[in-house]
């Protein structure tokens, strides 16, 4: 899936699911939690960018993902290993 914004993708998201947030709050040093959103608010963004990215990532995967930039990186590195 070469060509996908995936930070964008994320922001995307994470406006869908938390209105209140505007793409000009998130930065990829940020965590989910630091916009606000609960563990099911996570969990709904996470599968959220799956779908928009077409990718299959079983959630477990982000256990380790403290910040946006490092789900970012996960979700990067997932779209590299089945080009």
């Amino acid at each position: 899936m070469p060509g996908k914004d995936v930070f964008k993708t994320i922001t995307t998201c994470i406006q869908e699911l938390l209105p209140s947030i505007t793409d000009h709050q998130i930065n990829a040093q940020m965590s989910l939690k630091d916009l606000g959103a609960n563990s099911i608010d996570r969990v709904d963004i996470l599968l959220a960018v799956t779908e928009a990215l077409a990718v299959d990532i079983p959630i477990s995967e982000f256990t380790g993902a403290k910040t946006i930039g490092e789900i970012r990186d996960l979700f990067e590195n997932k779209i590299k290993a089945i080009a």
